[in-house]
């Protein structure tokens, strides 16, 4: 028997059956698809070719289908798209991680509601306020959420209950520098430094501090201390239990400086033609001027006593109590004015 053939029971062990099977009923149609598609395959370059060749003669002039024209005409368009990209990522925004970013005028409201935290003011980018968050103690038992309803901006933050005291969020406020701000807080320490234009700041109950900053100023906390240093323009720094403090601080339209319970310390100058009044309901005041000021000066205290370093300033006393007035240097004099119901007067004289 041959190494071909097997017996008459047996199958046939051919190589080439092995390595060419016998075309089944799936194959046909299989070859039959592949038939087709090279057959259209031409036809739909053709009509690709043809639509593309309709197209041009239909939207471009002649004059405009030579390879230099439609070059010129390529870079024209890609110089237009590039034009309106870059103009667009102009007015997108990527803050930092834990930055929220708002888009302003020329001026913004800003509300922190249920903060105990610090916020603090600095200047930014034109027409766009951001804020970043600083979480301290229990991170995850913070929550925060914005708001903005044009310009006003609402900030709140909640903490799980019992953890006031341990974990808090303070804020990164940048703020276009030339931007009229309103900012309140309700607790927590309120701060600005660099700004120069309209500004006011409220605390319901914690300390306000500025430095750097120029322009008309408004300071106003319920309780807690006012400090203000290098600041520039028209004044009005207002608390209603604690000290305020200025130094290097030059005063001028129509300022006021007040407390209700606790010290004033005023270190600066006073604009020519200037008027500032400097007022406390029970607390001492201490007012240092220049040597060179030129100023008008009435002081007064029902239940104090007046003591002034200018000669040109006399202390007395009245029907009222110690009153003390004088004209301090030459040329036009600012006017400034010193009462406290309860508490000494002291006008210092500075280099």
């Amino acid at each position: 028997m041959s190494a071909g053939k097997g017996g008459p029971d047996e199958p046939r062990n051919d190589v080439t059956d092995k390595a060419q099977p016998a075309a089944g009923p799936v194959s046909v149609p299989r070859r039959l698809l592949a038939r087709i598609s090279a057959a259209i395959a031409p036809m739909r370059e053709k009509a690709s070719s043809s639509s593309l060749a309709a197209w041009v003669e239909a939207r471009i002039p002649p004059a405009w289908r030579s390879p230099r024209q439609l070059i010129l005409m390529a870079v024209l368009l890609l110089a237009i798209v590039l034009i309106i990209v870059t103009r667009a990522s102009g007015f997108q925004s990527h803050p930092a991680p834990g930055t929220t970013a708002f888009q302003v005028g020329d001026r913004v409201v800003l509300r922190f509601v249920h903060s105990t935290g610090s916020v603090h003011l600095r200047p930014g980018p034109d027409g766009e306020v951001t804020i970043k968050e600083n979480r301290s103690g229990i991170a995850d038992a913070i929550q925060t959420s914005y708001q903005q309803q044009g310009d006003a901006i609402t900030v709140n933050v909640s903490v799980q209950s019992g953890l006031m005291l341990a974990t808090w969020v303070d804020f990164d406020v940048a703020v276009p520098q030339n931007i009229s701000a309103n900012v309140a807080l309700a607790a927590g320490t309120l701060g600005a430094s660099g700004l120069a234009d309209n500004l006011v700041l409220q605390d319901t109950n914690g300390s306000i501090g500025v430095a750097g900053v120029t322009g008309a100023i408004t300071l106003h906390t319920t309780s807690g201390s006012i400090s203000a240093s290098r600041v520039s323009g028209q004044v009005s720094a207002i608390t209603d239990n604690g000290t305020v403090t200025t130094s290097a601080t030059h005063l001028d339209g129509h300022s006021l400086v007040q407390a209700q319970n606790g010290t004033i310390n005023f270190h600066g100058s006073l604009d020519p033609g200037s008027q500032t009044v400097v007022r406390n309901t029970n607390g001492a005041i201490a007012v240092t001027l220049p040597a060179s000021s030129s100023v008008l000066v009435d002081a007064r205290t029902p239940h104090g006593s007046i003591n002034s370093e200018f000669p040109s300033v006399r202390a007395g006393r009245d029907a009222d109590g110690q009153v003390a007035g004088g004209r301090l240097g030459r040329g036009v004099p600012a006017r400034l004015g010193i009462q406290t119901m309860g508490g000494s007067i002291s006008l210092n004289r500075g280099p």
